[in-house]
């Protein structure tokens, strides 16, 4: 999990850091002062004190813990679902899905009844269940339900609630950091033509869109500003800040900020 969270904190701070650095460092460092200029101001992200952080830093360790023991208990499920037990796989989803924590089962558990595997089909017990795993921060599951609610499978057409699961789902990586992405390729010149221009563009759209979806409380969205208040990404290096952002997206279901806290507390002992 560590080797994991590091390999996706580097790739973040590898796709925002190359904006800043090169043969455009003077005009990129132009690029970000305007921008921050042009950023909505986060209002509700107040000074935390020390002791909110280390509560928040302990619940992120109980998390992982409890995550390890999940992990053993979703290790026994998967052979029998690769098996075609589903009906012995079932009743151990059922019990595994008790745990707010554990989405994987919920979502597992909707799959079943989407395909009848093990149960008769039934739209709305799937969409149930992806609902619950959505709400509990499962990607996947928020894809699902955004679907669900577009076809009206299992639940009433809803083409509102259908944008809100999709911006919670996809808009992050999908969206956000790509435009981030694009941003890189053009001060770079890299697939394109250099054009600071239109790295301006992209920059400011992935940023504002990140801002956007963190007043939506989208976790990855928080983990993503926390990574770039802890690397100094066109902002100053805050890490007491980035933690703050990592503890929203905890609170908000996203997992890595679990093991980015921890990380960072080992990091500050060392």
């Amino acid at each position: 999990m560590m080797r994991h969270l590091l390999f996706v904190m580097t790739s973040i701070a590898l796709v925002f850091s190359n904006l800043v650095k090169a043969d455009v460092e003077q005009s990129s460092g132009k690029l970000h002062a305007s921008l921050a200029q042009s950023l909505p101001i986060t209002t509700d992200l107040s000074p935390t004190a020390d002791s909110a952080i280390g509560k928040c830093v302990f619940s992120a360790v109980n998390y992982l813990e409890q995550k390890k023991l999940i992990q053993k208990e979703n290790d026994a499920i998967i052979p029998l679902l690769n098996s075609d037990a589903y009906r012995q796989a079932f009743r151990l989803l059922i019990k595994a899905s008790s745990n707010p924590i554990n989405p994987w089962a919920a979502y597992a558990l909707g799959n079943l009844y989407q395909a009848g595997l093990g149960v008769n089909v039934d739209p709305e017990q799937s969409f149930h269940w992806y609902l619950r795993a959505a709400n509990e921060g499962d990607v996947f599951a928020r894809r699902k339900v955004a679907n669900d609610y577009l076809n009206g499978y299992g639940v009433a057409v809803n083409p509102q609630r259908a944008a809100y699961w999709f911006r919670k789902g996809v808009m992050v990586n999908q969206v956000a950091l790509a435009y981030i992405g694009l941003s890189n390729s053009n001060i770079h010149g890299r697939f394109m033509p250099k054009n600071l221009e239109k790295a301006h563009w992209y920059y400011q759209r992935g940023l504002v869109l990140l801002h956007t979806l963190y007043k939506d409380k989208v976790g990855a969205a928080a983990y993503a500003l926390g990574i770039g208040e802890l690397h100094g990404i066109g902002v100053p290096k805050n890490p007491i800040k980035a933690k703050q952002y990592f503890c929203k997206a905890l609170a908000w279901h996203d997992p890595l900020a679990a093991s980015a806290l921890v990380h960072l507390q080992k990091e500050s002992y060392s």
